[in-house]
Parts: C-alpha cells; sequence; structure tokens
C-alpha cells in the first residue's frame, strides 16, 4: 500500500474564511467598546482621572522614570491578558499622542514577545489545550500560518475583533517563527496603537477643558 495514500491534504483555507470569522465576532468588537465605555464612567466616579493626573504630573517632572514605569507596567498586564486598548487610551491620557504611542509600541512589543515566549516554551500544553478545544478556525489558522506567516501574523494584528493579548498566547502554539512574529506584530500593531492613544488624548482634553470651565466657574 502507498504510505502517500495514507497522508490527508490539509484543507484548503483562503483569507475570506478567516475574515469571515472575524466578521461573525464583531460583538466582541462592540462588547471592547462598552467596556471602554464603563471604565471611563467608573474612572469618573471614582476620581481615577485625579490619580491619573497626579502621576502624570510626578512623570512629567520624571519623565523618563514615568514612561519606564509604564511601559513595565504594560509588559506585565500583557503577559496577564489584561487588555491592551485600555492600557493604550491610558497611555494617551497620560504622555500624550507621541510620548504615548511610543511609550505604548515598547510596551506592547516586549510584552507580547514575553507571552509568545512563555506559551511556547514554559505553558505550550495548555495554551494549545485551551484555544483547540475554544477556538474551530484553530487549525485551519495554522495551516494558512505555514504558508505565509508573516502575512497572516500581519493580517491578524490589524483585526480589530481579535484580542490582542490573547493572540500573543494563540500564535506561540502555531508554525510562526520567532522572528517573523515580532516583525509583524510591531508593523501590525501601529494603526491600532496610534487610534487608541489618540483617542486617550482626546480624553484627557476633555478633562483638562472640564477643569477649566470649573475654575472660571469659581
Amino acid at each position: 500500500m502507498d504510505n502517500t495514500a495514507a497522508e490527508v491534504e490539509p484543507p484548503e483555507v483562503r483569507c475570506w474564511e478567516i475574515w469571515r470569522y472575524q466578521r461573525s465576532s464583531l460583538a466582541k468588537l462592540a462588547a471592547l467598546t462598552i467596556l471602554v465605555a464603563l471604565v471611563i464612567t467608573v474612572f469618573t466616579a471614582f476620581d481615577a482621572f485625579h490619580w491619573l493626573m497626579v502621576f502624570s504630573e510626578w512623570s512629567h517632572d520624571n519623565e523618563a522614570k514615568g514612561i519606564s514605569a509604564f511601559i513595565g507596567i504594560y509588559i506585565l498586564l500583557t503577559i496577564l491578558l489584561f487588555p491592551a486598548a485600555l492600557l493604550t487610551i491610558v497611555s494617551g491620557l497620560l504622555f500624550g499622542v507621541l510620548k504615548g504611542t511610543l511609550a505604548v509600541l515598547v510596551g506592547a512589543s516586549l510584552g507580547s514577545t514575553c507571552a509568545f515566549l512563555v506559551g511556547r516554551y514554559l505553558l505550550k500544553e495548555a495554551v494549545d489545550r485551551n484555544i483547540t478545544r475554544r477556538l474551530q478556525v484553530f487549525r485551519a489558522l495554522n495551516t494558512v500560518i505555514k504558508r505565509s506567516a508573516f502575512r497572516f501574523t500581519f493580517l491578524l494584528r490589524l483585526s480589530p475583533v481579535v484580542p490582542f493579548n490573547w493572540l500573543n498566547y494563540a500564535l506561540s502554539v502555531t508554525s510562526v517563527p520567532f522572528v517573523k512574529y515580532v516583525g509583524a506584530t510591531v508593523l501590525g500593531m501601529v494603526p491600532g496603537a496610534v487610534l487608541f492613544v489618540y483617542l486617550g488624548s482626546t480624553l484627557m482634553s476633555v478633562v483638562e477643558v472640564k477643569e477649566g470651565k470649573v475654575q472660571s466657574d469659581d
């Protein structure tokens, strides 16, 4: 019996199949939007913006220490699967668009790299078991990544419906090479980082205007 006959060819997977799955997950994007709104509401109710302003003023006087502290926190929370969008918005609140974006890119790059290495070498069995159970498209995704690792990793990073920190671990159990993972991740996160940092800086402007009005009324 011919051994080649027993081999099963992997299913043909096209780009539109991956994007169709992502479109079906638009509810995740809506949930993220609601979550951001709730966090802003909670921040306002508990005067959390005040403490952010305190840290912002301290980091303004100690810029290198402030940005370094934020990057360290970003790396740790990325590994712990804390929502990256919220951290990125906070970066805009604290540091503005330019410095906030740079801080996010450094923190997210290092954090996603650490998470990838943890998933690939320390928690591979646990990550693989949970992903294959919860994500039906995982095997098809891995097949696609084998054919064009950099391109599809980059496309996944651009997608707003794929959780950034979750994807770090998901990709760690695929065949994507480490160097291509890092390169595609850094490039793919730039648009989202700029968008959420800009949103955070806009919220800061709103807070400053509100405080100015309160002071003028006094």
